[in-house]
């Protein structure tokens, strides 16, 4: 772990990530315009929610939820207001038409895969949408520069989206066309059906959340699912943290059974998309298209080649189509000439395009019936079709094809796909017949009211949405019955800055025991890495500490398959697992996990931290991030109830037996986040066992665990011995080596025991029973002094009557 030293040396880091993370705050760091207008201040944006967006607020409390492991996927719940969904509909009602899937190749098909209504929304096509983009991206970690245009679909009576990947690409090297994820925005209620349900998903983060969500369709029924509700949104991640393909991100839109469903989604990558196309800062919104529901010409000379029977020849051009309007639809007598205010006439039209017909209870239902009271004569927002090309740039196609992911980097046995042992246990169930359905593209994209203004005008009046928690259930330690206890294993996301999460309950009494009888006996005082990346005693950690090697025994294996299941890292990107102790006053002051310091991951990276806590505290101890304040729900500092003061107004983590911490020390992009500086509280009262595992983006020291599980062994002599450990001892003493060579001969107290601690007369010998002496030993090397009533507390109190004679 690499030590920043200095409080001015931290804020000078802080500084320096928080201008290249948001390059506003560099000129001015009350300002963040990039992030969306919540200030990186770090006070509770939740609770706040749209801080520079009062005029949007409703009474519902923002707050995040995780709902699955596998995949990952979180609610977001009360996202967008009233005023803001309303808004939304307004610019996409007039330009639904009927969705297309990507076809062979290329281009834009219409499947019975995919049945809704769509368009895409330019991003920052107009203050509003703007205003959403940015707390997408304040919310997500992922800027605006990486998210595509916001599309907007609308399902009706049984129509759905079949099961399908949002990846843009299934080879195994993240690049341009890799879609890292999802953000769904909900735009209406759904009376039934209409689930986003995960057909390989069934671990949920929380095994209360099918209850809390209530009935479900068929579609969704014993899959990790999200019910729509009005302003909610889901996250799900396409890849695990290392940038493998997740297969649990197979995801469908289930049918509707009552009632019509609105959404948003949102696809985001892993580096900037068409980034010029939002150079410019916020752009107008603009009609690319003549109106649907007219019925006009879009070229001189529509009558010309209607005339020489072009309107048969080449009929998708000429007359329109599902998926093309037609650039000469009055003189090929493929629409029909309408009053500005008959709106079936005009949705005759509509519908002969492909487009949705506009519907006056739905609009009214949606916050935006006024578009059904403007003026719909056939020339009101005309363009002729022959502008259009100047457009071109903007008609956006995404090939989504490919084989199915490469399961070897799974480390899952290929002739056997219920087998999975490097992910605990759980079988991947990779079916060999599973549709790799790809994500959507569409030839046009629509923007309503050419050189028309949208959103300067003030919202509606907000709504009183009541937030439906949303959450799901697993099994725990499916190979592990023997260690279960009563308490139910689940997951809560805490922070939003820093991305971390508590995995409650995630071991059991007997496996923390069992890490505490490996530890105890070889704990000594805590190193951070020096100048040299050397080991060196520091007073920023002040703790005692050892490692247990990976696969070190059966019980410790099983632990680390369940992390790497839990978080989706494998063992081989795992460190080994250190185990930590502190006493009253011991600390580790505030540093970050990560070993480098350029702006791309490497080997030195480590990507994320896995605190397990082994014991429970009294008061301190907390895992505090003193750069972040940003809750993923506002309840929990009450329901966390009395801190210390060094975890006063931060995030923060009370230590619990059995639960655990993760958080990311980067972004999703892979830049590092500030936020993740941490620190371990100083123990007011009692002491404070912890084990955490330090997991990296690529395999780390891989040939350790090539031979699998391995015995534990001693790597040093028992510290409280007193014996020499090599044959010379006794000579080299006498040639005066114990003052010369004092480090290696009689140890010195932190990184070293001492070769030859007998002949240099830095040990006393001990009878196997006389604990007090052989804890004076243990003191001299530096060691833990090993207390009864605490192994006792801690379920290893057989340790106390080992038999601890200097001969063993």
């Amino acid at each position: 772990m690499r030590h920043r030293g200095g409080a001015a040396a931290i804020a000078a880091l802080l500084l320096m990530h928080a201008a290249v993370l948001h390059p506003a705050l560099a000129a001015n760091p009350k300002d963040d315009s990039t992030w969306g207008g919540l200030p990186e201040r770090l006070s509770n944006a939740l609770v706040m929610h749209h801080e520079a967006n009062a005029q949007f607020e409703e009474n519902a409390t923002p707050w995040v939820e995780q709902v699955g492991l596998h995949p990952r996927s979180y609610v977001f719940h009360n996202f967008l207001t009233m005023a803001e969904r309303a808004h939304i509909v307004r610019l996409a009602a007039p330009k639904l038409r009927r969705s297309t899937v990507v076809g062979e190749g290329g281009e834009g098909v219409i499947d019975n895969i995919r049945t809704s209504y769509g368009m895409f929304i330019r991003r920052l096509a107009d203050p509003i949408i703007e205003r959403i983009e940015k707390r997408i991206a304040l919310w997500t970690h992922l800027p605006i520069q990486h998210q595509e245009d916001i599309q907007v679909l609308r399902y009706a009576q049984g129509q759905t989206y079949g099961a399908h990947y949002d990846s843009g690409d299934q080879s195994n090297e993240p690049g341009p066309k890799w879609r890292l994820a999802t953000f769904l925005m909900y735009l209406s209620d759904v009376e039934e059906g209409g689930e986003t349900a995960f057909p390989m998903g069934s671990v949920w983060a929380d095994p209360t959340i099918p209850d809390r969500v209530g009935k479900v369709s068929d579609c969704a029924k014993g899959h990790v699912a999200a019910k729509p509700k009005a302003g909610d949104a889901v996250l799900f991640y396409s890849f695990y943290p290392n940038n493998t393909m997740d297969p649990a991100a197979m995801h469908t839109g289930c049918p509707i059974i009552k009632g019509v469903k609105w959404a948003a989604p949102v696809w985001m990558h892993d580096i900037p998309f068409r980034p010029t196309e939002i150079a410019g800062g916020v752009q107008q919104t603009y009609d690319f298209e003549a109106d649907a529901g007219a019925c006009v010409d879009g070229n001189s000379r529509c009558a010309d080649w209607a005339a020489a029977g072009e309107c048969s020849r080449n009929k998708g051009f000429m007359a329109g189509d599902l998926s093309s309007l037609g650039a000469c639809r009055k003189s090929c007598k493929s629409c029909e000439s309408c009053a500005s205010s008959d709106m079936e006439c005009i949705n005759r039209n509509r519908e002969r395009g492909g487009y949705w017909p506009l519907n006056k209870d739905e609009l009214e239902w949606l916050g935006a019936g006024d578009l059904w009271k403007e003026d719909k004569s056939p020339d009101s927002c005309h363009v002729p079709v022959e502008h259009m090309a100047s457009f071109v740039d903007h008609v956006a196609s995404f090939p989504l094809s490919g084989p199915w992911p490469n399961t070897a980097n799974h480390g899952s046995n290929p002739s056997n796909p219920k087998d999975d042992s490097t992910w605990g246990g759980l079988p991947e169930r990779l079916l060999p017949n599973a549709l790799v359905m790809v994500s959507v593209g569409w030839c046009r994209r629509g923007f309503i009211f050419s050189g028309h203004w949208l959103g300067a005008d003030t919202p509606d009046s907000p709504s009183s949405d009541n937030p439906l928690p949303l959450a799901p259930p697993f099994q725990h330690h499916e190979a592990n019955a023997q260690f279960e206890e009563d308490a139910t294993p689940w997951v809560e996301q805490v922070g939003l800055h820093p991305r971390s999460y508590v995995f409650h309950n995630f071991l059991t009494m007997a496996e923390r025991a069992h890490l505490v009888r490996l530890a105890a006996p070889k704990l000594k005082r805590s190193l951070v890495v020096g100048s040299k990346g050397e080991g060196v005693v520091d007073s920023i950690r002040t703790s005692y500490g050892m490692f247990v090697r990976r696969l070190a025994d059966p019980v410790v294996e099983r632990i680390e398959k369940r992390i790497a299941l839990w978080t989706h890292l494998p063992i081989e990107h795992q460190e080994d697992i250190q185990i930590l102790r502190y006493q009253q006053g011991q600390t580790y002051g505030a540093h970050y996990d990560s070993g480098g310091s350029s702006d791309h991951i490497g080997p030195k990276w480590r990507l994320a931290t896995f605190l397990m806590y082994l014991s429970d505290v009294e008061e301190g101890g907390e895992t505090a991030f003193p750069m972040g304040s940003v809750w993923a729900d506002p309840t929990i500092p009450d329901r966390v109830g009395k801190v210390s003061d060094c975890a006063k107004g931060h995030v923060a983590a009370k230590p619990k037996a059995g639960d655990a911490v993760l958080f990311y020390s980067f972004y999703p992009n892979n830049t590092m986040d500030p936020a993740a500086m941490h620190t371990g509280c100083p123990i007011i009262k009692g002491v404070k066992w912890a084990a955490p595992v330090w997991m990296h983006d690529i395999p780390f020291r891989e040939s350790e665990v090539a031979g699998g599980v391995q015995h534990v062994q001693e790597l040093a002599a028992d510290a409280g011995g007193c014996a020499d450990l090599h044959a010379r001892c006794g000579e080299w003493a006498a040639a005066g080596e114990c003052e010369k060579n004092k480090g290696y001969m009689v140890g010195d107290g932190s990184v070293q025991l001492g070769t030859c601690r007998k002949s240099c007369k830095t040990c006393e010998p001990c009878r196997s029973v006389d604990m007090e002496c052989i804890n004076r030993n243990r003191e001299r090397g530096g060691y833990w002094p090993l207390n009864k009533d605490e192994l006792e507390w801690l379920g290893a109190g057989d340790l106390w009557k080992e038999d601890m004679s200097p001969e063993l």
